[in-house]
């Protein structure tokens, strides 16, 4: 039996590893570490345009001021080599996060 690893919060002092079975090769994915994208500017500017003088969403304001907060690299050594492409775990942990 195969043991697959969640890694939450990865990099985080603190971060803890969940363990779950996995029988087999079924369930594990693969995952390609890419960077997130810059948001197109014609969308930048109507985000602007729409908070102008008010509170922007929290999204908005976590993405200007951090960046990339977790990055996928961060999370590679919890998916297989090969396998179906997996969700962006950096993505899927600032969700959880928001």
């Amino acid at each position: 039996m195969l043991v697959g690893v969640l890694i939450v919060a990865a990099g985080w002092s603190g971060g803890r590893s969940l363990s779950f079975p996995v029988t087999g090769w079924e369930g594990l994915v693969s995952m390609e570490p890419r960077s997130w994208p810059e948001p197109a500017p014609e969308v930048a500017r109507a985000v602007r345009a729409k908070y102008s003088g008010r509170q922007v969403p929290l999204p908005v304001v976590v993405r200007d001021r951090l960046g990339e907060l977790f990055a996928d690299a961060e999370f590679a050594e919890a998916f297989a080599v090969t396998g179906p492409r997996g969700w962006s775990p950096g993505r899927l942990a600032l969700v959880m996060v928001l």
